[in-house]
């Protein structure tokens, strides 16, 4: 019997991470849905901890890659596995509210549309993030950066997922995946709806929501694996809707400066910075470098030694309140 809903969970190297997340699918209202794992090639016992949630529950399954593939992939592997109407994804250490299920088949028995936005709350801030109307559509919207590009902000249609999967090839990429597969399901789609009801809860953290000390060689894996997801979303829209080509550039030059600043505001060690910095210069980043150097370099120097407007202007740097993405909390 074909299940409603399935919900798709990529997990490597999650062992001992996952209890929440299965126990809010196991606590949902609505019951008519499968859980399929995708096990990305672990080589901790996430494998185990698997076959644990499998056997106690007929609606999990799981299928597994021989070795990484990255989460691009799995989301992929997952989809294609599907067997429900609709598609849900959560990640392994994140949780559904117990009305998830049912509220959204309250929706889509009456409206069966393509796609449902919904909002989601970041945890432990306890920051909501609502799910908007836009008036130009959700693809342009999407294009233009308005919509985050994380596909558990949504629930898809099987029809949508099949679509898209027959129009890409799945790449290697843990950095920015979300970025090239939303503006795919986003463009496959023909018809959207808003459901202003906080689902998802996303715990910050992990993935790309966690700040650390960047490397030069962090940051050089993170800006190849931009480059790769930019190389695949130009030859997408060039294929298939050309006359988004520019507005793909500037989508990805959003989220380049958007991971650039993610990984290096706390940084507080001026040698590793510049280092950090000089990896941007390349011939697919350079407009980055010179961006960082103009723009951002100031403002980070201006925060680590604490200067005043009259210091900067002292030493003749020229120093203009930085507003690149003012929504990251990123204060200098």
């Amino acid at each position: 019997m074909t299940p409603y809903f399935s919900i798709l969970i990529p997990v490597f190297n999650k062992a001992g991470q996952m209890d929440e997340c299965i126990e809010s699918l196991k606590a949902q209202s609505f019951t008519d849905f499968e859980v399929v794992f995708v096990n990305d090639g672990s080589t901790d016992s996430s494998a185990d901890d698997i076959a644990r949630f499998c056997a106690a529950d007929g609606r999990f399954r799981s299928v597994s890659h021989e070795k990484n593939s990255s989460v691009m992939t799995a989301r992929c592997t997952g989809m294609r596995e599907a067997k429900g109407r609709y598609i849900l994804f959560i990640d392994s250490d994140d949780v559904f509210s117990p009305d998830t299920c049912e509220s959204l088949h309250e929706l889509l028995s009456e409206r069966p549309v393509d796609i449902v936005r919904f909002d989601i709350i970041e945890e432990p801030k306890m920051h909501l993030r609502a799910a908007e109307k836009f008036p130009e559509g959700e693809f342009e919207a999407y294009m233009q950066g308005k919509i985050s590009p994380t596909v558990w902000k949504n629930c898809f249609s099987k029809a949508v997922t099949e679509r898209a999967l027959s129009r890409i090839t799945p790449f290697y990429s843990n950095m920015a995946e979300d970025l090239f597969l939303s503006a795919v399901l986003y463009h496959c789609a023909e018809s959207f709806a808003v459901l202003n009801r906080t689902f998802y809860h996303y715990r910050m953290g992990s993935g790309m929501s966690t700040v650390y000390t960047v490397t030069p060689e962090k940051m050089k894996r993170d800006m190849d694996s931009l480059v790769l997801v930019a190389d695949n979303l130009y030859a997408y829209t060039d294929r298939y809707c050309p006359e988004k080509r520019g507005a793909a550039e500037e989508l990805i030059k959003r989220n380049m400066r958007y991971i650039f600043l993610l990984r290096v505001w706390k940084d507080s060690d001026p040698v590793n910075l510049a280092d950090v910095i000089f990896v941007l210069n390349t011939d697919r980043t350079r407009w980055l470098y010179e961006e960082v150097c103009r723009e951002v370099l100031p403002a980070l120097v201006r925060r680590r030694f604490r200067l005043t407007d009259d210091k900067m202007d002292l030493v003749g740097a020229k120093y203009d309140k930085f507003t690149w993405f003012d929504d990251l909390g990123l204060y200098f």
